[in-house]
């Protein structure tokens, strides 16, 4: 209100909402950026693309504003949360343009957004690529479809999550197996392409029309899961152990399977074109 007043003072008329909508937009940038601040010069550049933020460079900021100027002249929020909580406010409002989506995450910008969004809201708006959870709890979030490409997931929990169609492309999957347990969760139609699940242990989870393409899961443990019309080609599946899950339907071309274990699993797909097809540790049900 306070920016308001002076600005139609100066004759320019603008109302606090647009300067609010300015805000978030500068939020998203420095977002974008992975970045605190934005300098002068990359501000009247955005101006071109982004006519909301005109009227910033005729604000004279003090040192109470939420926006603030560096001695160096460049943009900045007083603190990173207000800058989180901003572009939180911005994506539930949808504020903010679709050219600067997905965000990159924060672990107080999800916050933000459950805590003050409805449950229909969906996450694609924030990006989780790329990014080192370590001893991450998610609890109740729907996840459907977002990117989580190129994370590592360090002793990351999932409790009654959706998952359904994330990409974990490049994903790492890490942790020890006696302590790490993903259980009960819905991964169908996800894409765990050149992934790493080794050492990983996952229970009663639904892997199916899954691709594991050039993944690792040397090791690890998918202990009565379901994997119908997953595509296993060139992935490595050494000493794994898949018992009591189905395989309805997979592909396994190249797929070493040397030493893999699948005790009372339902095996109806061709696993003779796999590596080391005839070491597989087997005692199937049909």
């Amino acid at each position: 209100m306070r920016e308001e007043s002076k600005l139609y003072e100066q004759g320019r008329a603008i109302s606090h909402m647009l300067l609010l909508e300015a805000c978030v937009t500068v939020a998203a940038l420095m977002q974008k950026k992975r970045s605190r601040e934005i300098c002068e010069k990359d501000l009247l550049a955005a101006i071109e693309i982004y006519p909301v933020l005109n009227d910033l460079q005729y604000i004279e900021f003090g040192g109470r504003s939420l926006l603030n100027r560096t001695c160096e002249g460049d943009y900045r929020f007083s603190h990173y949360a207000i800058q989180e909580f901003i572009m939180a406010y911005g994506l539930i409002e949808n504020l903010i343009a679709n050219r600067l989506r997905p965000l990159p995450y924060s672990e107080n910008l999800l916050s933000f957004i459950l805590n003050g969004s409805d449950k229909t809201f969906k996450l694609l708006s924030i990006d989780f690529s790329n990014v080192e959870y370590q001893g991450a709890k998610f609890e109740g979030i729907d996840f459907s479809s977002v990117s989580f490409s190129g994370a590592t997931l360090f002793h990351t929990t999932f409790k009654n999550c959706t998952l359904a169609g994330c990409n974990f492309s490049r994903s790492v999957f890490s942790g020890s197996i006696d302590n790490t347990c993903y259980e009960n969760l819905d991964f169908s139609g996800c894409d765990f392409t050149e992934s790493s699940l080794a050492l990983t242990h996952f229970k009663n989870c639904n892997f199916k029309n899954c691709r594991f393409a050039n993944a690792k899961l040397e090791g690890g443990a998918f202990i009565n899961c379901n994997f119908d019309y997953s595509d296993f080609t060139s992935s490595s599946l050494t000493a794994s152990n898949m018992s009591y899950s189905s395989f309805r339907q997979c592909t396994f071309v190249k797929a070493n399977v040397l030493g893999l274990k699948v005790d009372k699993s339902l095996m109806q797909s061709d696993y003779s074109k796999a590596d080391n097809a005839d070491k597989i540790c087997i005692m199937v049900r049909y």
